[in-house]
This record gives C-alpha cells, structure tokens and sequence, in this order.
C-alpha cells in the first residue's frame, strides 16, 4: 500500500517491505553502522559514494505517519494520525551527531542498505530526495508506504470501511433518491426519442394554441385590407 507525496524528475527512492522491516534502495557501504556517535559529515560521505544520484549539497526527507492509539478508551480521544518530518543536507564534512537530526527507528543500515528498525510501529514512512538548482528545487517521485506492522490503516482504508461511513451519514438513502430521479429523467429522453422519430409533437396543447394565434393574425390583416380597399372605393 502507498499513498503519493511528491512528483519529480530525480530518481524514486524505492521502499520494500522485508520481514518487519522497510528496506529502501539507498545505498551504504558493506559492514557500515550507525550509532550515537556517527557524525552527519560520515553518513553523507557514505551516502554520496555509493548512490550516483545523490550529490553533496542535496537534501533527504524522511517523512513519518505515525499511527497513534489511546491506550485508555476514553469517548474524546480517537485513534489518530501524526507527521513527522525529519530533513538533512548531504555535508561531507559536517561533526553533528546523526541521530540528533534523524529518528533512527527510521533510518538503520542493515546489509549494505538504508531501512527502518523493526520496532518503529504502526504508520507509513516515505523518503524524499531533493536539489536545489539556479531556477528550481527538483524532487523524486515517492511516496508513503505502510510499515508491516500497520493494521488499523489497512482495516479503515478498505472500501467496506468506506461503505459503513457513508451509511452513517445517510448517504445511501441520497444515493437511491438520486438514482431514481436519474431513471425518471433517463424514460422521458428515451420516451422523447421515440416521439421525435415518429415525428409526433412533443406537446400537441402548445402546439394546437400556436396555430389558433396564426389564424388570427391572418385575420386581423385581411380586415384591414378590406378596409383599405373600401376606402379607395369610396373617393371620387
């Protein structure tokens, strides 16, 4: 499952799910770790050496749908989502510890590739790489995908799901309402088809009036005709 976030002429980072894992294709070096002390500036190194499309000054977003569940059923505090956005710049020689600008349940190395932990939970993770250029900032095509673990996404986003909401707000009754007018309409196109190939009059009464109003204009004229004619008549 996927939901699309960006469009782009950059490379898409792709995302597979793998075990309860998200493995994405970004590169690292084989035997390569992370850990509280690795620094922005050898991530970046690491990242620039073995991904072609990734050059230094470029930026990666890592963005995070997190599925929140109460833990207390209280009426007033539903499941929800949260978005967390988490971004870094590619500088070789940048001291900042990593994992102070990153979630790293949302950013391992693991066989050579970038993937998530596999107790990051519930939610949907996407992975966006951008650059800065002198008349625009390009983007990859990506998008969120679901993390294994994710059941209550999967369950309400089905189209049975779906179906229960809209009943529960009475849509199906405007549906049927609709769908009737929608027939109704549809007999007099066809019942008015049929007349106009006969060539029958779709209304005779207005049809009857219209010639009633003709002859009296006639007439009205042939009397005033007559009229000239008697006075032409009359004159010496």
């Amino acid at each position: 499952d996927a939901f699309n976030i960006s469009e782009g002429t950059l490379p898409s980072i792709e995302a597979t799910v793998s075990d309860n894992r998200l493995v994405t294709s970004l590169q690292l070096p084989a035997g390569f770790s992370i850990d509280e002390t690795t620094t922005l500036g050898k991530v970046s190194s690491s990242l620039v050496g073995c991904n072609a499309s990734l050059r230094y000054g470029d930026k990666l977003s890592i963005l995070y749908l997190m599925q929140v569940r109460p833990q207390r059923e209280v009426t007033f505090y539903m499941p929800h989502a949260e978005l967390k956005l988490y971004e870094f710049v590619l500088e070789g020689d940048s001291r900042i510890p990593f994992y102070t600008l990153v979630d790293e349940r949302l950013f391992r190395a693991k066989n050579g590739c970038v993937c998530t932990d596999e107790q990051v939970g519930e939610g949907a993770v996407g992975y966006v790489h951008s650059r800065k250029t002198k008349r625009c900032t390009e983007y990859s095509t990506q998008s969120l995908v679901l993390l294994p673990g994710t059941v209550l996404c999967r369950t309400y986003s089905s189209i049975e799901k779906s179906y229960e909401a809209a009943a529960s707000y009475g849509a199906k009754e405007r549906l049927k309402a609709e769908s009737g007018k929608l027939k109704v309409k549809s007999g007099d196109l066809k019942k008015d088809k049929v007349t106009e190939e006969r060539g029958i009059a779709k209304e005779p009464v207005k049809a009857g009036r219209v010639r009633k109003l003709k002859k009296k204009g006639k007439k009205k004229v042939n009397k005033n005709g007559k009229k000239r004619e008697k006075r032409i008549r009359g004159k010496p």
